[in-house]
């Protein structure tokens, strides 16, 4: 003879309901109260950085650390260049700064790396970060990268 399950009563299934209401409360709040980055002082540090470098003619560089989005840094710079070649080094050498910068950054996340160089007369020639740093992970840079390519 086997034994037949019991029945849920109506007061089991609230008591179930209930907590996996609370569970997911709780997941939920865990989430919405996690320490984030200051994202303007972020975002000025790498800024600051990137206009250290001497080829730096404009470009804004974007922080953003969010719950659906994702931490993302992205920029696109114009740079003082005339090649491709120099172009990219040129980004690799941002690219040593922005982390510099970051990694000083309290409660600084892992974080997408979006970042592109190109030449003031010639858009079409953009370098991006994944052209001059391997990524270990994704078809994009991320903060870890950059901290293993920099030795940081």
């Amino acid at each position: 003879m086997t034994a037949r399950p019991t029945p849920l009563t109506p007061r089991a299934t609230r008591r179930g309901i209930l907590a996996a209401g609370v569970g997911l409360l709780g997941l939920a709040l865990t989430g919405c109260f996690s320490t984030r980055s200051d994202i303007p002082t972020v975002a000025a540090a790498m800024q600051s950085a990137v206009e250290k470098v001497p080829e730096y003619i404009r470009g804004t560089v974007h922080f953003q650390d969010g719950f659906s989005q994702g931490t993302v840094i992205n920029a696109i710079i114009t740079v003082n260049t005339t090649t491709r070649e120099e172009t990219a080094q040129v980004l690799r050498a941002m690219l040593e700064a922005m982390i510099g910068a970051y990694v000083e950054q309290p409660n600084a996340r892992k974080a997408s790396v979006l970042v592109e160089a190109h030449q003031e007369d010639d858009r079409n020639a953009r370098v991006k970060a994944i052209d001059v740093i391997d990524s270990a992970e994704s078809a994009n840079v991320s903060t870890d990268d950059l901290k293993q390519e920099f030795g940081l």
